[in-house]
């Protein structure tokens, strides 16, 4: 940001210099050093945040230096959804918090409602990782449980225990750098039916990039959804899609997923069928990580992540 707006004066600082009428070139000579002044006002800040344990829930410290800011309005913003943020006094040096998900966070500092820093936040899992909301938060359950049978699913020893009424499993660790622009994405999708659990049979795919994410909504019965298709950040509502969601309509358990992005085309498929073809607006950068959000219990397998050259992740089960 700070080099855009240093190219910025550059261009309005030569154009200026050339502008023939003297008061109007003084004027806009001020204004720029009002700028200049301003953008060197916030350079020196340093905002920059430090994992302190591997485990999830992760406990994240944010370390800043605020000498010479006069403002009482000062805030910590954890990600894109923390609206309310964390009050900082100017004299402080650290504040500690923790984030309940793993995943790749873009953490903001804010004098005067002014995004003056980022400082990304990137929370690993070993592997996958399922959350399970409760009363209290949520429970997380590592790979050694929920991975069985060549499939990710939640056991039935805890579904009888607990009720589940949605579940997310999360796979934030190795996978090679590779564009959101020029993807594959493959999986076969399943909910799993408990006594006395009659949620929609939905399921939310969300690959997670360094700028954005892209969120396919897919009904895998016949309830509605309202939420709509994301696409690198930019919304897709049903009059967008020709009038139509993503409905799985195969008679066997298990349904097929396929989101390919080439070309500046999203292609949504669903059991070998391509169902919508959706523009890509924007990049949601370097593709840090997957999360699939179900209704209720569900299972994945035949998981396939790859770009055009060659199968970047493919989960050893």
């Amino acid at each position: 940001m700070l080099s855009k707006i240093k190219s910025l004066i550059q261009e309005l600082t030569t154009t200026l210099l050339a502008y023939p009428k003297k008061p109007l070139r003084l004027f806009g000579l001020g204004l720029l050093f009002i700028l200049l002044v301003a953008t060197s006002y916030y350079r020196d800040i340093v905002f920059i945040t430090k994992e302190n344990s591997l485990e999830i829930p992760a406990e994240i410290t944010f370390h800043f230096d605020l000498d010479g800011i006069q403002s009482e309005n000062i805030y910590v913003k954890r990600s894109a959804k923390d609206d309310a943020g964390i009050k900082v006094d100017g004299t402080q040096k650290t504040i500690t918090t923790t984030y309940n998900y793993p995943g790749y966070f873009k953490a903001r500092l804010l004098v005067d409602n002014k995004t003056v820093k980022t400082s990304d936040v990137f929370i690993k899992t070993d592997g996958w990782l399922a959350t399970i909301p409760n009363t209290y938060g949520y429970s997380y359950l590592k790979k050694e449980t929920i991975v069985s049978n060549n499939s990710i699913s939640i056991p039935r020893s805890f579904v009888k225990r607990k009720n589940v009424e949605k579940v997310t499993f999360h796979y934030f660790d190795q996978i090679n750098p590779m564009s959101g622009l020029d993807f594959a994405l493959e999986a076969d999708l399943q909910t799993i039916k408990e006594a006395g659990n009659y949620t929609c049979d939905k399921v939310n795919i969300e690959i997670v990039g360094s700028n954005s994410s892209t969120i396919i909504p897919i009904s895998l019965s016949a309830c509605s959804i309202q939420e709509p298709i994301i696409i690198a950040g930019h919304e897709y509502f049903k009059t967008d899609t020709r009038g139509k969601f993503l409905v799985a309509n195969s008679n066997s358990d298990w349904q097929q997923f396929k989101l390919k992005v080439h070309g500046g085309i999203a292609q949504i498929s669903i059991n070998s069928k391509e169902e919508l073809r959706l523009l890509v607006k924007s990049s949601m950068g370097q593709i840090t990580g997957l999360r699939f959000h179900f209704e209720g219990n569900g299972s994945i397998k035949n998981i396939k992540l790859t770009d055009t050259q060659e199968v970047t992740y493919v989960p050893s089960f």
